[in-house]
Parts: structure tokens; sequence; C-alpha cells
């Protein structure tokens, strides 16, 4: 049996799925911006642009935009702790996977240590 990494079957079946239907990824994540956006003008009371969920009326929250700062903070977050301790627990291929597919749209890259 071919085990999930194996010569016999792709690493992950994404680019194969992005190969043929180029589409369909960009739709997942549209769906998913414009879901978490809506959750945002619900929560925060903008009952113009809160069309799937439920507008809170009795006290909204107050969206504060992240500074620079705080960017900068869960990039060296990001680049510091979570990668390395997930590739601790993952495996080294998946740094490398990491490196191929999310870096590009991240901007950060996994360094081994």
């Amino acid at each position: 049996m071919a085990g999930p990494l194996s010569p016999e079957k792709p690493a992950s079946p994404v680019p194969a799925v992005a190969e043929k239907r180029p589409s369909c990824g960009r739709g997942w994540w549209k769906l998913g911006a414009d879901a978490s956006q809506d959750g945002i003008d619900c929560n925060i009371g903008n009952a113009a642009a809160c069309t799937i969920g439920t507008v809170v009326k009795n006290r909204p929250m107050v969206w504060v935009k992240a500074s620079d700062a705080d960017k900068a903070r869960v990039r060296e977050a990001l680049q510091n702790v979570v990668l390395p301790n997930w590739v601790k627990r993952c495996g080294p291929k998946c740094g490398d996977i990491y490196n191929e597919v999310i870096a590009p749209i991240s901007g950060v890259r996994y360094a081994a240590r």
C-alpha cells in the first residue's frame, strides 16, 4: 500500500487539483475572506454589510486594525516560535512543504535551527 509521501502517489492532492481547476482554489480563498469579513461586520454592528450572520446590536465589538508594530510582532512569533515548534512536531519535510507552498503567500520562510 502506498504511504502519504510514497512515489506511487503525489505528496499532496493540492497541485493536481490546482492544475485541473485553477479557479477552484481562488473561490475557496474568496469564500473564506468574505465569510471572515461578514463575521467582523456583524460583530461590529455594521448591519449594511452583515449578510451571512446576525448583527450584534447590544454592545458590538470595536474593530481595532493591527498596527505595523502588531504585524511585525506576529511575523516574529510565526518565524521564531510557531514554525519551529510545528516543524519539531511534524518533521523536517513539513518545513520544506511550508517553504514551497505557504512561504510565497505569507512572506515568512521556515529556517531550520
